[in-house]
C-alpha cells in the first residue's frame, strides 16, 4: 500500500522475490533487462493499483515498489496510465491466446472452450490482484486505459464468435451473442473479486462453461428476427417523464428527490458531461446546503438519478407482468415492457445503460448492484425446479444489459422491442441445464 506522501509500503515476501533485480554480469542483454524492468513495473502497479486504488498511485510510489529508477520509468512508459493500459490488454488477450491454445489441443471446440475457461479461471483464481486491478479499478483509469481494454474485449469476443460458429448445432456463435457471453464471463469475475472471494473462481469453470453452452443456442442467435404478435404487445409506452418540468416546492417536498428528478432530467440529453450541482440546485430550488446534506457531490446525485429510472422502470414493467400465468411468461412480459420503455425514452435507455460507467469505479459499482438486484430477483420469483444458480442469473443478465448497450451505442434502441424474445431466452438459460426444454411462453 502507500503511505500519504505517495511512497510505497513494503510488498508482500513473495512479490519482494519477483521484484529483485537481476545481477549484473556478462551475457545479459539489453532486451532480457528491459524485459526484466517491465515485468517488474507491472507487477508492482498491479499490486498498487489493486491495494490502494489506481488513483492513489503515483510514480514515486511505482518506481520505488518495483525497484527501478525514474529515467528507467520514462524509457518504457510515458505515464502511469499508458503501464496500466499494457497490463489491462496483455491479461484479456492472454485470454484469447487460451481459447485459441486450447482449440487446437483438443480438437473440439467445445472441449477448448471448457479448458481455455479452466485455465482463464485458475490464473485469476491465483492471481487476485489481477483481476481486482483489470476488471475493477480499471474504470478509475483514463481513456488510454478504457480503451485499451475495449479493443482487448472486442478480439475476445471474436475468438468467442468464432468459437460458436464451429462447434455442432444446436450451439451457434454470432458477434452480438458472442458479446453477451463475454460480458457474462466477466460479470462473474468482477462479482466474485468484489466479494474478495476471487480463490473460488477456479470452482465456477464448469458451471460457468454450462452456461454459455445453454445461452449460445440457435434458438437466440437471429436477434432482430420478426416474431408473430403475442396477446402482450406494448406500443408507444414511456415511463412517467421524471423532472419534465423544473421539480417545484409544492410538487416534491423531499429536497434529496427534487435533486434527484431534476439530475435525471438535465443529464438525460448528454449524461454526465457538464451537468454541475449549480444546475441541479438551481434548477430543483436548493440551497447549497440542502443538496450536500443528500449528495457528497454531482457523481452521487446523478448516479442516484440513474438508479432511480432503473427502479422505476422495474416497477412499471414488473405490474404488467403481475397477472402472468407462468414465470417464463412473467420474464416475458417484464423484459417486453421494459425493451419498450428503453425504445419510448432513448435517452433515458442510454442514461442508464451507458453513461452510468461516466462516473469510473463508482459508476461501475452501481451497474453492478443494479445487475446483482436483477438477478436476485429472478432466483427468487422462479419455481424452485427452474430456479437458476446464482452464477447463471448474474452472467444471464451481465449478458443481456451488454447486448442492450450495444444496441444503444450503435443507435438501434428503437430495434430493442426486437430482441426481447432473445433476452428472454437468454434469461431462462441460466436454468437451463435442470430443465433443458424449457417452458413454452403461454
Amino acid at each position: 500500500m502507500t503511505r500519504s506522501n505517495g511512497t510505497a509500503l513494503a510488498a508482500s515476501t513473495a512479490e519482494r522475490d519477483l521484484l529483485k533485480k537481476l545481477k549484473p554480469g556478462p551475457g545479459l542483454s539489453r532486451e532480457a533487462v528491459a524485459t526484466d524492468q517491465k515485468l517488474r513495473l507491472r507487477i508492482a502497479l498491479t499490486s498498487l493499483v489493486s491495494e490502494s486504488g489506481y488513483d492513489a498511485v503515483t510514480v514515486r510510489a511505482l518506481i520505488r515498489r518495483a525497484n527501478v529508477s525514474t529515467s528507467t520509468f520514462y524509457n518504457h512508459y510515458e505515464s502511469v496510465e499508458n503501464c496500466f493500459a499494457g497490463i489491462a490488454g496483455e491479461t484479456i488477450r492472454a485470454a484469447v491466446a487460451d481459447i485459441q491454445e486450447s482449440r487446437e489441443l483438443e480438437g473440439d471446440p467445445v472441449a477448448g472452450l471448457r479448458r481455455a475457461v479452466q485455465v482463464i479461471l485458475n490464473r485469476l483464481a491465483h492471481e487476485p490482484q489481477v483481476a481486482q486491478a483489470v476488471f475493477i479499478e480499471s474504470f478509475a483509469a483514463g481513456p488510454k486505459v478504457r480503451g485499451e481494454m475495449s479493443c482487448a474485449l472486442n478480439e475476445l469476443e471474436a475468438q468467442f464468435a468464432e468459437t460458436f460458429a464451429l462447434a455442432p448445432r444446436p450451439t451457434v456463435g454470432s458477434t452480438h451473442l458472442a458479446a453477451g457471453l463475454v460480458a457474462g464471463v466477466v460479470g462473474i469475475i468482477r462479482r466474485t473479486t468484489l466479494m474478495e472471494r476471487a480463490d473460488e473462481l477456479s470452482a465456477m469453470a464448469d458451471d460457468l462453461t454450462d452456461w454459455m453452452l445453454a445461452v449460445a443456442h440457435e434458438e437466440v442467435a437471429s436477434f432482430r428476427a420478426q416474431r408473430a404478435r403475442s396477446d402482450f404487445e406494448p406500443v408507444g409506452v414511456r415511463l412517467p417523464w421524471i423532472g419534465a418540468e423544473p421539480a417545484l416546492r409544492e410538487s416534491i417536498a423531499d429536497p434529496g428527490q427534487r435533486a434527484i428528478m431534476t439530475a435525471a432530467r438535465l443529464a438525460a440529453p448528454s449524461g454526465l458531461d457538464g451537468l454541475t450541482s449549480a444546475q441541479i440546485r438551481r434548477d430543483a430550488g436548493l440551497s447549497r446546503r440542502e443538496f450536500e446534506r443528500h449528495f457528497t457531490g454531482v457523481e452521487e446525485c446523478f448516479l442516484e438519478a440513474i438508479a432511480s429510472v432503473s427502479t422505476m422502470a422495474a416497477q412499471v414493467a414488473q405490474l404488467c407482468a403481475a397477472d402472468a400465468r407462468s414465470w417464463e411468461r412473467r420474464i416475458f412480459r417484464t423484459v417486453t415492457m421494459l425493451c419498450a420503455l428503453a425504445a419510448g425514452d432513448r435517452d433515458l435507455c442510454r442514461l442508464v445503460l451507458l453513461d452510468i460507467t461516466a462516473a469510473g469505479r463508482p459508476g461501475l459499482l452501481r451497474r453492478e448492484d443494479l445487475i446483482s438486484r436483477a438477478a436476485e430477483h429472478i432466483c427468487s420469483e422462479a419455481p424452485e425446479e427452474k430456479r437458476p444458480s446464482e452464477l447463471g442469473a448474474v452472467a444471464s443478465v451481465s449478458a443481456v444489459w451488454r447486448i442492450a448497450e450495444t444496441e444503444v451505442s450503435v443507435r438501434r434502441t428503437a430495434e430493442l422491442p426486437l430482441v426481447a424474445p432473445a433476452f428472454v431466452y437468454v434469461l431462462l438459460a441460466a436454468g437451463r441445464r435442470q430443465d433443458r426444454t424449457g417452458s413454452e411462453l403461454n
